[in-house]
């Protein structure tokens, strides 16, 4: 009797088992299941991006091209196929060869659309601007550019963006002229609380230089201090305590290593702070680079799911993401949504090494 009890009780177990860890995976595991990462790893920062979200590779199926053996081919005309082609074209219709005596129509769809008043820095260009500036490589120096009271006294907000635009221009072809250096700048707008222009928004900018040589590392202080010294010529104030102002010891800063760059970057270059500006006027643009700025090219790597689970938690636990500010990329990570994190290609490489071995 107790024998036939076992051996019912031996049959019913897995049945049992199997329930109960269909229930629980049911109650629990409710995490999305996305089939890995692609990370695109930067010199300063690492950018996830999950497998199931980019573009499939199309097939000749849906590209509609024709796999069968039976092809129609035409022996080529070589000699007719010069003259037919864009060398001849100038002579024989020279209208066709040349696109700029095309007369435009009536009507054109080509006239691109007016961009609107810019009144604030929304989040989407505060992460592209902390991107660009991460793929920018060797950043070496952190200056703060202001205006005196009097060059924007009497002016309207769209006219101190102007005008300010107007004077980094020229910082910025003086730069690379005399040191070779490029740039990324960000504008911020604020009231200012003291002097003739209190509680008006003024314009002042946060530039990040890069590209410097050993030689100028060793003399930093000089190179940050003419060029504050032409800033202040650039603007043309009247003010006597402008320079003393402007080579004040807080207005500029070495850079240390990526680490320091990564700092400013989050900090100084993610505020998008609400400003309260009328229906007819703009702040321009609130952020940009010189065009000899570097742009780095991202190192992919695909990983697993399981390769991907391995990385996350790593990352968690270094990254320390249990914290309050750390909770919504923690969320993206475990959950397979594109987002980035700051962290120096070398210590991810060897994360990477660690947990993932090739």
């Amino acid at each position: 009797m107790n024998q036939n009890r076992g051996g019912e009780a031996a049959d019913m177990a897995p049945a049992c088992i199997s329930a109960i860890s269909e229930t629980m995976a049911h109650e629990f595991d409710t995490r999305r299941i996305f089939p890995g990462y692609q990370l695109h790893v930067y010199p300063l920062y690492t950018e996830f991006l999950a497998l199931d979200d980019l573009e499939p590779v199309a097939t000749a199926d849906q590209l509609k091209y024709d796999t069968s053996l039976n092809v129609h081919w035409v022996k080529r005309k070589k000699r007719q196929n010069k003259k037919d082609g864009l060398l001849f074209q100038k002579y024989t219709d020279p209208l066709a060869y040349e696109h700029r005596l095309f007369i435009e129509p009536e009507g054109s769809s080509r006239i691109k659309p007016k961009r609107g008043q810019i009144k604030n820095v929304s989040k989407k260009s505060s992460t592209r601007l902390k991107k660009r500036a991460a793929r920018a490589g060797d950043l070496s120096l952190w200056i703060d550019l202001t205006f005196s009271d009097d060059v924007l006294e009497k002016k309207s907000i769209s006219e101190r963006a102007q005008f300010s635009y107007y004077c980094l221009k020229r910082l910025t072809k003086y730069v690379k002229e005399t040191f070779g250096l490029y740039l990324i700048w960000k504008r911020e707008n604020k009231e200012r609380k003291s002097g003739q222009n209190k509680g008006e928004i003024m314009p002042h900018f946060h530039v990040l230089f890069g590209g410097m040589t050993e030689q100028q590392n060793s003399k930093w202080i000089a190179i940050c201090i003419q060029i504050l010294m032409q800033w202040v010529q650039i603007t043309g104030t009247d003010n006597d305590d402008a320079l003393a102002v402007a080579i004040n010891k807080k207005s500029y800063r070495k850079i240390e290593n990526p680490k320091h760059a990564t700092c400013y970057i989050s900090k100084y270059f993610a505020k998008t702070e609400p400003l309260d500006i009328p229906e007819n006027e703009s702040i321009g643009r609130c952020w940009g680079t010189s065009n000899n700025c570097p742009d780095a090219k991202p190192r992919r790597i695909i990983l697993t799911q399981w390769e991907s689970f391995r990385l996350v938690r790593h990352l968690i636990r270094k990254k320390k993401l249990n914290c309050k500010k750390g909770r919504f990329l923690k969320f993206q990570l475990q959950n397979g949504h594109g987002t980035f994190l700051f962290e120096e290609d070398t210590d991810l490489f060897r994360y990477l090494d660690f947990l993932v071995p090739f």
